[in-house]
C-alpha cells in the first residue's frame, strides 16, 4: 500500500462560551490560533470574517511523508497530563485533533498506533480527518485555511 505524501495536524478546541484566556491558563501554552465568539479575523486574503463560535487552536508542521503519531505527540506533549484538565475541557467544548491527508494516488494508506489511540481516547480527545484525494495536488499549497 502506498502511503499518503503529506500529512497536517492541529489540535482544537471550539465552543459558543469558549474564552481564549481561560483556556490558555488550563493548558499552560500558547494558541497559534485563537478567537473567542464575536472577534473578527483578517484571513490571509484580506477578508474579514466575525467568528461565530469560540476556537482555541494548536498546530505543528507537516509531515513528509505522513506520520501521523509523531504529529499528534508533538502536539500532546507541552500540555497537561492531568486527566481532569481534559475532562473538564471536554465536558464544555468540542475538544479535537484535526488533521488533513494530502494523496498522490487513489489508494494510500494511513495509520495510527495503539499509543496515540489512547493519548487521544484517555484524554476524550475526537479524531476528525479530511483527506484530500489526487487531484488536490496539483496545488498543494497554499494549505486548506484550517491548516495554516
Amino acid at each position: 500500500m502506498v502511503e499518503v505524501r503529506f500529512t497536517a495536524a492541529s489540535l482544537r478546541i471550539i465552543g459558543e462560551d469558549l474564552n481564549v484566556e481561560e483556556i490558555t491558563s488550563l493548558l499552560e501554552v500558547a494558541p497559534h490560533r485563537a478567537m473567542n465568539k464575536g472577534d473578527v479575523e483578517e484571513r490571509p486574503n484580506g477578508q474579514k470574517v466575525v467568528s461565530r463560535t469560540g476556537i482555541w487552536s494548536r498546530k505543528v508542521d507537516r509531515s513528509s511523508p505522513a506520520n501521523l503519531d509523531a504529529q499528534i505527540a508533538e502536539l500532546l506533549e507541552p500540555l497537561p497530563q492531568n486527566l481532569s484538565v481534559w475532562q473538564l475541557l471536554t465536558k464544555r467544548f468540542r475538544t479535537e485533533v484535526f488533521c488533513g491527508a494530502f494523496m498522490l494516488e487513489g489508494n494510500e494508506g494511513l495509520g495510527l498506533n495503539p499509543e496515540t489511540l489512547l493519548a487521544l481516547g484517555s484524554r476524550g480527545i475526537a479524531l476528525e480527518l479530511d483527506i484530500y484525494g489526487p487531484e488536490r495536488t496539483d496545488h498543494i499549497a497554499p494549505l486548506p485555511h484550517e491548516f495554516n
